[in-house]
């Protein structure tokens, strides 16, 4: 009878719009060691096929593969945004370059092995030139002229360069190291990026950012999410001339959904989703915001907000998740101040540091309790940060976002005395800043601000 084939041929259709998101998040879930890959790329059958999976027949039996398919896999992978699985694949499949003067077009792909009767590489080199420039330098030529340029870079990377890339009379060159890339064309510098952020290159030679490109996702105008009776809704986007659409029952926004004309109310627990279009922009990400109604008995009394800390100078960089490395209570090279805080506790470090976009900056605090105890830390920040609790980190999310109050939630134990609270918070553009309150029940809290001559004399 018939039995099914687990081949690597299904991974064509990442490249393509026939799957839906599900579809396409199931069948990226077999390109795992058990199944797909292997120590130097990828199988052509998966090892889980006791009936097809044949080592000897390298090309399409299941012991390796063809030389085209794994580099076109890292393309489509890199073009679908599974930057971190590409790099995988490909770091595997260049471990041959080490050790044979050329590849053939089969490989197996569990040991380093060269099949004398194939022929070098021919078509399919194709596919790995295409997953070099248009996979992890992320440059994307379209058919009006313009080049997008969005690299994926992984830190065995290293620093790395593509040189005079021809398209339509010009030419460019991407240079990208861990701290973001940089983009040239005919010998013209244009500008420096961090990592995720993609650029546009006009016909005309105009240069747009993501900023340029994309409307800004909707904010609501509150820093209160719990209500009694009813909720105002207020929603904003920082691009001039965008329309807001929104729901309340859970699904995706869309331009056939309900469209913001002024402030509306809501008198149940809610879900607000909201999207924002502009007729010359690409449209903003969804925006989810939860509002929960609850009894007048559930108010709780409010937490103590923190409005003392010290923050360091601006560091070049959106360091992204290597951030959570770089504790800095153990550096020399930090000069420390007295953070300016406003009247929510928010600190605003777009209006105290230079530079304030492609960087990142520290903060430190310290809490005194009078027992152990359990607490909530109540946190938003402006971009991502990191967050350690006596030089454990209790708090990580690098992705860019706005900043909301009390936004995420953090149980932790506090010690007896003193517990040393410190953050790094990341910039990407636009409003910088963070807020930490603290709920406590019962335990009495004192908030003190560092000794700001001892951490400079380190």
């Amino acid at each position: 009878g018939r039995k099914p084939v687990y081949s690597n041929l299904l991974f064509d259709l990442i490249g393509t719009d026939v799957l839906t998101g599900e579809e396409r998040l199931g069948l990226l879930s077999h390109l795992n060691d058990n199944e797909f890959l292997g120590k130097y790329s990828i199988y052509s059958i998966s090892r889980q096929d006791r009936v097809h999976w044949d080592r000897v027949d390298t090309d399409w039996g299941g012991g390796g593969s063809y030389t085209g398919i794994p580099m076109q896999l890292v393309r489509n992978l890199y073009q679908t945004g599974m930057g971190e699985l590409a790099w995988t694949i490909l770091n595997r499949f260049t471990n041959y370059v080490d050790h044979f003067p050329y590849i053939s077009q089969n490989f197996r792909a569990d040991e380093l092995f060269q099949d004398e009767s194939s022929m070098a590489m021919a078509i399919c080199a194709g596919a790995g030139v295409e997953a070099i420039v248009f996979g992890l330098f992320g440059l994307t030529p379209q058919i009006d002229g313009t080049l997008d340029i969005r690299p994926y870079y992984s830190y065995e990377v290293g620093k790395s360069s593509l040189n005079d890339y021809q398209f339509r009379g010009h030419s460019y060159d991407v240079t990208m190291n861990r701290y973001g890339f940089k983009v040239m064309r005919d010998g013209n510098d244009y500008g420096s990026y961090r990592h995720g952020e993609s650029v546009r290159i006009l016909p005309n030679g105009k240069i747009l950012t993501y900023d340029d490109m994309y409307v800004s996702t909707p904010t609501v105008d509150t820093d209160d999410f719990v209500f009694v009776n009813a909720k105002q809704i207020i929603l904003n986007t920082e691009t001039s001339g965008a329309s807001i659409y929104y729901t309340l029952d859970g699904t995706q926004p869309t331009k056939q959904s309900t469209e913001y004309n002024g402030p509306f109310t809501i008198s149940a627990s809610s879900q607000v989703k909201a999207i924002a279009y502009h007729k010359e922009m690409k449209a903003s990400k969804v925006s989810i915001i939860y509002f929960n109604k609850v009894n007048e008995s559930e108010i709780e009394s409010p937490p103590l907000m923190i409005k003392d800390f010290l923050i360091s100078q601006s560091f070049h960089g959106y360091v992204g998740a290597e951030g959570k490395n770089d504790y800095p209570m153990n550096r020399t090279d930090i000069q420390w101040r007295k953070a300016e805080v406003d009247e929510r506790g928010i600190v605003w470090l777009s209006k105290q540091l230079t530079p304030f976009n492609n960087c990142h900056a520290f903060a430190v605090t310290e809490i005194y309790s009078d027992e152990e105890s359990e607490v909530t830390i109540l946190t938003g920040t402006n971009d991502g940060a990191f967050i350690w609790l006596n030089d454990e980190l209790i708090f990580e999310s690098y992705k860019e976002r706005p900043l909301y109050y009390d936004q995420f939630n953090l149980p932790v134990k506090l010690k007896k005395g003193k517990n040393r609270l410190v953050l790094m918070v990341l910039q990407g553009g636009g409003s910088w800043g963070f807020h930490v309150n603290v709920k406590a029940e019962g335990n009495k809290l004192k908030v003190v601000l560092p000794d700001i001559e001892l951490l400079n004399k380190k």
